[in-house]
């Protein structure tokens, strides 16, 4: 009986070792995907904050570009308004030559 006893005490002693491997094991898998996760959680708040700041400066750049549009437009007007100008000052002057030149004539 005691021979019996032994062998049981040693086959369930052989099933508590496996269950608490198995339950180690599965600890370890648990603590392996919490840093798994953990690190993609990381990489997913680096990313938006990359994409945060690209979406800022593409922001800036818009603006940028928005401003320099609109002093072109300025500068455009400005420029066709001297041309008008000079345009009338030189048909005000090619009058001007030609009474003068009717009057020389006469």
């Amino acid at each position: 009986d005691e021979k019996e006893d032994d062998e049981e005490g040693s086959e369930d002693e052989e099933e508590s070792e496996k269950e608490e491997d198995a339950e180690s094991e599965k600890d370890e898998d648990e603590e392996k995907d919490d840093k798994k996760d953990a690190e993609e959680s990381k990489d997913e708040k680096e990313d938006d904050e990359e994409g945060s700041e690209d979406e800022e400066e593409s922001e800036k750049e818009e603006d940028a570009e928005s401003e320099k549009d609109e002093d072109e437009e300025k500068d455009d007007k400005k420029d066709a308004e001297e041309s008008k100008d000079e345009k009338e000052d030189d048909e005000k002057e090619d009058d001007e030559g030609k009474e003068d030149n009717k009057k020389e004539d006469q």
